[in-house]
Parts: C-alpha cells; structure tokens; sequence
C-alpha cells in the first residue's frame, strides 16, 4: 500500500504542475491583453491546435521565441485575420526558420513592416504590390525626406523576409496571392568586397604580437595554449581567407591529410561543408605550435 501511495503521490505532482505552468501561460496572455501589448483575438494561438511532442505543448514556448525577437504577441493585423494565421505567423519564426541570424533580422523586418501598417489601418488582405512598393520606396528614401533611410542591402532584406512571410501564408491557405512577388528591390551590384584585408606587414606583426615575449622583447619558451590556439586560429583565417565563424566551429577531424597535403573542412552557411588545401605557412603554424621559424613564414 505504501508503494502505490507514493506512486499516486508522484503521479499527482505530476499534474499540479502541468497545470500550474499552463494557467500561468494563461495568465501572462490575459495580462498582455489587459495591458493592450496583445490583440484579444491573438490569445488564441495559445489554444489553436495544441500540438503536443512528447506529451508537452509547443505553442506557448513558440510564443516564447516569437517574444525573443521583440514581438509583444502576433501583430494586430495578423491576428485580425484568424487563429489559423496567427499560429501560421508563429511557425513561420520558429519552424521554418531555422538560422538563428535569418530569424532576427526577418523578425526586426516585420515587426517594422506590421507596425507601418497597423499605424495606416490596414489589414491583412487588403495588402496589394502598389502598398508594398510604396514601402519599399520609403525604406530607401533619405530621411531628410520623410524616409527611413537605409541602405539598399538593407532594403533588399526588409523586402525578403516580407515577401518570404507573405509566401508562407499564401501555402498555408491564408492569402490568396503573394502581394510582394510582383515588386522589385533597388538593384544593388558590387564588384569589390567591403572586407578588409591585411597587407603582409599587418599580418606578420598580428600573428607575432600573440605570443608573450620576455623582457628582451623574444617569444617565451613555454607560452600557454590559449596563445598557440588564439595564433593558430587567425593563422588559418589569414591564409585561408575564411569566415571567423567557420573557423571556430571546426574540430579536430576537419584538419584531413590529403597525400602530401593537408586539407581544411568547414562549415559554410546553410550547411554545407567546404574543404580546401591548407596553406603551408597555417600547415606550419598549426602542426609545429611555438616551433615555428618565423623568419621561414612568407606573407604574400
């Protein structure tokens, strides 16, 4: 009898506390509406279709990741439309986004796009592309005209994430058309990259200065891994050409010998690897640690 106790003892704890973390997500949509921070109508999203994995619901910590890009619940406009498009909004931010980068600048472009509109009035089916291209004109437009002042990639992206959004809702059955497949951005070429790149002095004087030197101004005999790891990464970034966030995600095994050669893997965006023949002089800097005869090292 003890035995079965406890188990119904813990069984019931259980429960209580699912309920508790479901009335206080209650709770806080209550308070957001009181507070005129969430439309009425969008409190349903809590409730549309509660999608359950593993026995939890998903919507609220949806909710949660929506609020992490700045959205004080789904925009008014949205919610105006029905539960199916808030909770179709919703998803659009947490389930087919999946770069946390792309999710915070798409999510800035609409919460900018949303407030416009709402300012003006305007509903979600009445968008057409004459509304949206006097959007995307503003955007672009200097400020001391009235505009916004951005810049063209800029301009670009705002145009991208509203017209990806649109999309989405068009697949989910709640537009009819895309209003923004029709309109076009500013034409933004460029034929010069805006990174800089170091000229060999700067790379021999960065790549020397890591190592703590002693008082005669020489590299000390022993100095500590947090150096040789800090060099051997900038090493590779300077004969490589390689995006700082590449370099840092690599692992052990995506320094490969190939034959003769060494090779590096990395990550690139959307998840494709990228392997290219490894420099001699990051070869030298990576396989030799504080073994390295600087003077043998060519910066070209």
């Amino acid at each position: 009898m003890a035995f079965l106790f406890h188990i119904f003892l813990g069984n019931l704890v259980c429960i209580i506390k699912d309920v508790m973390i479901h009335t206080m997500d209650n709770q806080q949509v209550d308070r957001n509406v009181s507070n005129g921070l969430l439309d009425s109508s969008a409190s349903g999203a809590c409730k549309i279709e509660e999608d359950v994995v593993g026995g939890e619901l998903i919507t609220p910590r949806k909710e949660q990741k929506l609020a992490a890009l700045g959205f004080a619940g789904v925009p008014k406009m949205v919610s105006a439309a029905g539960e199916r498009a808030s909770y179709r909004f919703i998803e659009f931010f947490t389930a087919n986004i999946r770069n946390p980068n792309t999710r915070v600048s798409y999510g800035r472009a609409v919460r900018e796009f949303c407030h416009w509109c709402e300012d003006r009035g305007l509903r979600l089916e009445a968008l057409n592309s004459v509304i949206l291209a006097g959007y995307i004109e503003l955007l672009g437009r200097p400020v001391m005209e009235n505009g916004r002042g951005y810049s063209k990639p800029s301009v670009k992206q705002h145009l991208a994430a509203i017209r990806m959004l649109l999309d989405y809702l068009v697949t989910g059955g709640i537009l009819p058309t895309n209003p923004a497949s029709s309109v076009r951005g500013p034409k933004y070429k460029i034929k010069r990259g805006k990174t800089p790149v170091l000229s060999a002095e700067d790379a021999r004087t960065l790549l020397d200065s890591i190592i703590p030197k002693d008082e005669e101004g020489n590299p000390v005999p022993n100095p500590p891994l947090s150096s040789l790891r800090d060099r051997a990464f900038i090493a590779v970034m300077v004969f490589s050409f390689a995006r700082v966030s590449a370099v840092v995600s690599m692992r052990v095994e995506d320094y490969v010998q190939a034959g003769k050669r060494w090779k590096f893997r990395f990550m690139e965006k959307g998840g494709k690897y990228n392997e290219v023949f490894a420099h001699h002089n990051a070869e030298k800097y990576l396989n030799h640690g504080n073994c390295v005869d600087h003077e043998s090292i060519e910066y070209k």
